[in-house]
């Protein structure tokens, strides 16, 4: 009947690189599906872990186009405070 299996925050963040907290902020989200075992121990789907690296997946060309030319950056609309102590 269950065919799915459940793995621990701990694994999960190590799977995905980050805390044991962002997973729990995840589920907090509703990004990642969870169920609470026991009084405080929860469990991520691996099933809905899977769902959610296939919609975080990235088109490198809106991160990476050799086609356009970098835009310098702005200077910054207020000035930086300096401190009297500066200008010995």
């Amino acid at each position: 009947m269950i065919k799915d299996k459940y793995l621990t925050l701990q694994t999960v963040a190590e799977i995905l690189s980050c805390t044991d907290r962002h997973i729990y902020d995840l589920i907090v989200e509703g990004a990642l599906d969870a169920i609470k075992v026991g009084g405080r121990a929860m469990r991520v789907s691996e099933k809905s872990l899977e769902e959610f690296i296939e919609k975080q997946k990235v088109n490198p060309a809106d991160f990476f186009d050799p086609d356009k030319e970098a835009k310098p950056t702005a200077a910054p609309e207020h000035p930086v405070a300096r401190s009297k102590f500066l200008g010995r």
